[in-house]
């Protein structure tokens, strides 16, 4: 005769709880105690959704705390950062302030040929938390044996200050020895511009059709300012800016003088 399910029941061994050790029924698939269930994907599915939980209630908490947090915390965390925006030299400079502090731009340097040539642009300008400031560069020539003279941007951008273009850029090595200050360069205006700046996509779209591209090399730029809370001095590298070059006919060089 066929006995009853539950003395098979009893009769059988019974098991623990994967969570709590509890014993369990054979057949037993949640603890009655934690509520555990005892199959394995079920009880990671169980897990994931706690952590998963948790990991939002954690982003909550850090966003409140960010949003509530001072400026001097959000600095110390956080940072102060300036960058350069946009740089059409001479022409226009836009300096960002993307830190929790308000900052005092001191100047920006310039540096190519290896180290050989170097330019100070002062600034000189405040740049307010999450900020940032225009500002009109003036060219400062340095070939005159006099000293250094201002001209003005408007004159610079004149006809008389020619685009140099090429097919290929063998010939940026002798410009940029032209360019520098401390060579006795006296053909070569140099510029600079960030590398998305609109000036060098008109230009080339200009000498498109006949091979050409605006000619540019790299230089290292950095930006120097002031935390004015901290009173701490800062510098930054800019990694988007580019230096053109300008011919300029008035200095009575021929196109072989600085395509040697």
């Amino acid at each position: 005769m066929n006995e009853p399910l539950e003395s098979y029941e009893l009769q059988a061994s019974p098991k623990l709880c994967v969570a709590c050790c509890s014993e369990l029924k054979p057949t037993a698939s949640i603890c009655p105690t934690c509520k555990t269930y005892q199959s394995r994907w079920r009880g990671w599915v169980s897990y994931a959704a706690s952590v998963t939980g948790f990991l939002a209630l954690l982003g909550s908490a850090l966003a409140f705390i960010y949003s509530t947090a001072s400026e001097p915390i959000k600095t110390a965390i956080f940072g102060d950062r300036v960058y350069v925006s946009y740089l059409h030299y001479p022409g226009t400079l836009v300096l960002v302030n993307s830190g929790y502090q308000d900052v005092f731009v001191t100047n920006l340097n310039f540096y190519w040929a290896e180290g050989a040539a170097n330019e100070e642009v002062r600034i000189n300008k405040a740049i307010p938390k999450r900020g940032f400031v225009n500002v009109n560069l003036d060219y400062i020539d340095r070939r005159s044996k006099s000293g250094p003279k201002t001209l003005p941007r408007a004159e610079i951008e004149k006809n008389n200050y020619v685009w140099v273009s090429g097919r290929d850029d063998s010939n940026v090595g002798n410009l940029i020895l032209e360019s520098a200050p401390t060579m006795n360069g006296k053909c070569i205006i140099y510029t600079f511009m960030t590398r998305n700046a609109p000036h060098i996509e008109r230009m080339n779209r200009f000498w498109k059709d006949s091979g050409r591209h605006l000619t540019l090399a790299a230089v290292q730029t950095e930006v120097n300012w002031l935390s004015l809370d901290s009173g701490t001095a800062r510098t930054a590298t800019a990694d988007n800016v580019v230096m053109g070059f300008q011919y300029d006919p008035e200095a009575g060089c021929k196109v072989s003088d600085w395509f040697k």
